[in-house]
Formats: C-alpha cells, sequence, structure tokens
C-alpha cells in the first residue's frame, strides 16, 4: 500500500522570511500560523488557538518568497512534513518538524484591487 505525506495550510505569516545558502542551494524559512476559533459553552466566550508552523522553501521559490512574502501575508502553502532529529549540546534528544514547500500561493490582494 502506498502512503501519503502532503499538507496543505492556509495562514498568516508569522516572521519575516529568513534567506539563506547552503551549497548553493538558497533556502528561506519562515513561520505561518492557523487558527480555529469556537464559542465555550460553559462561559459563552469567544476562544481562539493558534498553531504555528514552520516552513522552508528552496531555490526559485525561495527567492520569490523572500521577494514577495512579509510578516503578515497571507498565504497558501502545500508540501510535505519533514522531521529532523539531533542532540543538543547537552546531549538531549530534540525534534522538529517542518513543511518543505512545493507550492506556494499569496492570497493577498493587490494594492490596487478593492
Amino acid at each position: 500500500m502506498k502512503s501519503l505525506n502532503q499538507v496543505q495550510l492556509i495562514g498568516n505569516v508569522g516572521t519575516d522570511p529568513a534567506r539563506t545558502e547552503h551549497n548553493g542551494v538558497i533556502i528561506s524559512k519562515f513561520s505561518v500560523a492557523t487558527g480555529e476559533e469556537w464559542l465555550d459553552k460553559s462561559t459563552t466566550k469567544k476562544v481562539t488557538n493558534s498553531e504555528w508552523h514552520k516552513v522552508i522553501c528552496f531555490n526559485k521559490l525561495a527567492g520569490i518568497v523572500k521577494n514577495y512574502i512579509k510578516k503578515g501575508s497571507k498565504v497558501y502553502v502545500s508540501g510535505k512534513l519533514k522531521t529532523s532529529t539531533w542532540k543538543d549540546k547537552n546531549n538531549e534528544n530534540r525534534s522538529t518538524t517542518e513543511i518543505i514547500v512545493d507550492e506556494l500561493i499569496m492570497l493577498d490582494r493587490k494594492p490596487n484591487e478593492i
């Protein structure tokens, strides 16, 4: 049986993209926040919850991101999850999960649009 590693998010960029280069590969990293809200039945107050996602783009897409995406931009990202593990300076196991982007669509309106 085949498997599927696919993520699709629509959210707001939380940090200006950081651009680096490693062995000739251009890399842009930034965070995207997604959220949900609901009404708490016991207090009848609105409750909100935000989830933060680490996003990585490579090469041509990384260049586009650095030039056109900024903190607060609304984006659609599609890609796959990748978890990296390592040992820190205290020899403790650490891990992080990131989205490796295959497709990115800028959802903000152009300034001249109404």
